[in-house]
């Protein structure tokens, strides 16, 4: 661009003096002076402005899909001054106006942070510049793309929504299902008495009320050092997840019981950012694995 603005300026100035020559006289004169001064001018403004000139993001925060083109905004600050030169992944982009949009495309799954850095400040007239520097950034989180996965062989593993399961060493309060029975004591409910064992043995039992409970879905994920790799694990563990929502599953990920969506982008995200698995240490009967090559339940 600089070299474009100065060959363009050349040609005024030989258009300028060729209109002294053809039109002698003050005015093709003073014209001539102010097209030789011009930059001077913008020169000197350039170094008595440039301290002011800034470059910040719009937003601190930003999600995107991988390998998807995304949008992000840098605001300029740059009073009396020309444009803004950036390098960013190794592409250069020019910033003409207060609030510019650039495109980015990340190509693997993770937590970024994006940083401005080294940038080039241009006089009023994009002839000379003087590089500046700003600290300012972005952190992107770029989840994994949407992937079709066949679920039917995990789907047969899957608790059943339908049948309640009961605890096997906690009673509870519910009466439709005994959780144990024995000897009336002092201080047991008349209302739990179970009558038919009690004519039975001709004695007066009690039944404890069993506890419901609802068999957690366990969630493990195997991280690998290679990016490729890690970028399947990601799309196979966010089919899964988004396969158990839908079908209205709750589960543990990331030692965090997620039953909505903004609960498992959240445990997501903090997996993209950290790449450390936080595993539950509570034992289930469904417990997943998932990895490079897919989704498997692990038998207990």
């Amino acid at each position: 661009m600089m070299i474009k603005n100065i060959l363009i300026y050349i040609c005024i100035i030989a258009l300028g003096y060729i209109f002294y020559l053809l039109f002698v006289g003050y005015l093709s004169y003073y014209v001539f002076l102010v097209i030789l001064f011009c930059p001077i001018l913008s020169l000197i403004l350039l170094l008595l402005m440039f301290h002011r000139s800034q470059l910040s993001f719009i937003d601190k925060k930003v999600s995107i899909i991988q390998q998807e083109k995304s949008v992000i905004k840098i605001k300029k600050e740059a009073p009396l001054l020309g444009y803004c030169r950036v390098h960013i992944f190794q592409s250069k982009y020019l910033l003409k106006n207060e609030i510019n949009e650039i495109d980015i495309v990340y190509p693997h799954c993770g937590g970024f942070r994006l940083t401005l850095g080294k940038y080039k400040q241009y006089d009023t007239l994009n002839l000379f510049f003087i590089k500046k520097n700003s600290s300012d950034y972005i952190d992107v989180t770029v989840l994994p793309k949407s992937i079709q996965y066949p679920f039917d062989d995990i789907a047969s593993t899957l608790p059943s929504q339908e049948q309640e399961n009961y605890s096997i060493s906690q009673k509870g309060d519910d009466p439709t299902e005994i959780f144990d029975i024995h000897e009336y004591h002092e201080g047991d409910l008349l209302k739990n008495i179970h009558w038919k064992l009690s004519l039975k043995h001709q004695k007066l039992l009690i039944k404890d009320n069993a506890l419901p409970i609802q068999e957690t879905i366990s969630l493990q994920c195997m991280l690998y050092a290679n990016d490729d790799d890690n970028d399947l694990m990601f799309q196979y563990l966010h089919a899964f997840c988004q396969y158990l929502l839908l079908h209205q599953y709750a589960f543990t990920f990331m030692n965090q019981h997620i039953e909505g969506q903004q609960q498992y982008l959240q445990a997501l995200s903090q997996l993209l950012w950290t790449k450390k698995d936080v595993h539950n240490h509570t034992k289930s009967l469904y417990q997943y694995l998932v990895d490079k090559e897919g989704v498997h339940y692990i038998k207990r």
